[in-house]
């Protein structure tokens, strides 16, 4: 994994040796360790999304207790009459709500599954862009997987100055390509993974920028997860001249 974060990346480098009380007292992630009654996520489903990338996230993320809503992002008007959301592979899932009536809500992440047409979709939901812009604006966390990198992130300038990964095929869109082999990484409030075979170690990190290791691991090893490691082992920034460290497995 990689982090494009100097300060960041020393914090989880420490926490990963046992400590967790340098994070609290340095306050990165100390609103989500005890502070915050609850986490709230929002996750956006089009037309053509990828199942596993997008219920990965939703099921992980409901085990530690997060409020994870689900939101239809309708591809025409006579497509907000129901919740019901088409996957990619034909699958029909039940949203709970209508973009427009939770885009304005305050949230921890925006988390963006890939799959297509599903990506381009999302692409073409305005509102969704501009409260995505907000989001880094705010400092407030995104994650996306596959070609929602790619396409939406990039698309929309929300990727220039940050490293990033994507599906393989799309990385030549990415603005930063220098980490882009990386399963999942994470820049800043940024984080992307690649596809639905890294959809657990993205929805792993996404536990652990949100709680903490200690989550996260908890979760891994409930859903026997048998890879070695899946969290944030990694180098300091590339800004530090340093080169990223894969975990041993994955």
């Amino acid at each position: 994994f990689f982090f494009n974060d100097t300060a960041t990346t020393e914090i989880y480098t420490r926490s990963i040796v046992g400590s967790v009380r340098c994070v609290q007292e340095t306050g990165i992630n100390a609103e989500y360790m005890g502070i915050r009654e609850m986490v709230k996520v929002l996750l956006t489903l089009a037309e053509g999304f990828e199942d596993i990338e997008a219920l990965t996230p939703v099921d992980l993320l409901r085990r530690v207790g997060a409020e994870v809503t689900i939101a239809k992002v309708p591809i025409s008007p006579a497509d907000s009459a129901n919740l019901i959301v088409k996957s990619s592979r034909g699958v029909g899932i039940m949203a709970e709500v209508l973009i427009d009536a939770v885009i304005g809500n305050p949230w921890d992440m925006i988390i963006l599954p890939g799959g297509m047409p599903g990506t381009n979709n999302l692409n073409a939901c305005k509102i969704l862009i501009e409260r995505l812009k907000k989001q880094k604006a705010e400092g407030k966390w995104i994650a996306a997987i596959c070609a929602a990198p790619a396409v939406v992130l990039a698309g929309n300038g929300l990727l220039d100055g940050e490293t990033a990964t994507s599906y393989p095929s799309m990385q030549s869109k990415l603005p930063d390509q220098s980490q882009a082999k990386s399963p999942v990484v994470i820049s800043h409030k940024i984080l992307t993974s690649q596809g639905p075979g890294t959809a657990v170690l993205f929805s792993l990190a996404i536990i652990e920028v949100l709680y903490d290791k200690k989550k996260a691991e908890e979760i891994k090893q409930s859903i026997v997860a048998i890879f070695q490691s899946c969290l944030l082992y990694t180098s300091p920034s590339p800004r530090d001249l340093s080169t990223s460290r894969m975990p041993s497995s994955a």
